[in-house]
């Protein structure tokens, strides 16, 4: 049985009008992916950079002077090494000119140091943070830590809810 051409005719607007309806939705859909795409390789390089600070402070367990989140990074100091090492490996990228109220549109660095008394080595019992550059600290055997934090505001290009991204490592350095 032939089909007549007036009914073939009226099939090919019928491919058309189901591309025209269906191209929205694909290419909203491919935008997430990019937009996600583009937020992970993001995450990922703050967490390298973060992995790269860490690996200085590894190295440079001397400074235990700075034991809270480092604004000034004063020069010489541990905080200034990690923070030059994070930033190096963020090569590109704005430094945000303040921390305080977020990221602002460049990277936020912070590096926290601190001694830790285990639970065997403490009087108390529980394990109990303080000053690594105590004089006399509660237990003979402390630990020290290190976190380093780099964070990124994010501008998704679509409806993506992560708007700050972030790369942190914490590492026992002795």
């Amino acid at each position: 049985m032939k089909i007549p051409k007036i009914l073939r005719r009226r099939d090919r607007g019928v491919s058309a009008l189901e591309f025209a309806l269906t191209l929205p939705v694909l290419t909203f859909i491919m935008l997430g992916v990019a937009d996600y795409g583009a937020a992970l390789q993001q995450s990922i390089r703050l967490e390298a950079a973060a992995r790269a600070g860490a690996q200085v402070a590894f190295t440079h367990t001397g400074d235990t002077s700075f034991n809270t989140a480092d604004t000034t990074f004063a020069n010489g100091s541990n905080a200034k090494l990690v923070r030059d090492a994070v930033l190096a490996k963020l090569s590109g990228w704005s430094t945000a000119p303040s921390c305080t109220n977020g990221a602002g549109n460049g990277v936020c660095v912070t590096y926290v140091a601190w001694c830790q008394c285990p639970q065997s080595g403490n009087a108390v019992g529980t394990n109990y943070a303080f000053d690594c550059s105590s004089d006399t600290p509660p237990c003979a055997d402390f630990q020290q830590y290190a976190s380093i934090t780099a964070t990124r505001n994010y501008s998704p290009l679509s409806i993506f809810p992560l708007r700050t991204l972030r790369g942190n490592v914490e590492i026992r350095v002795r």
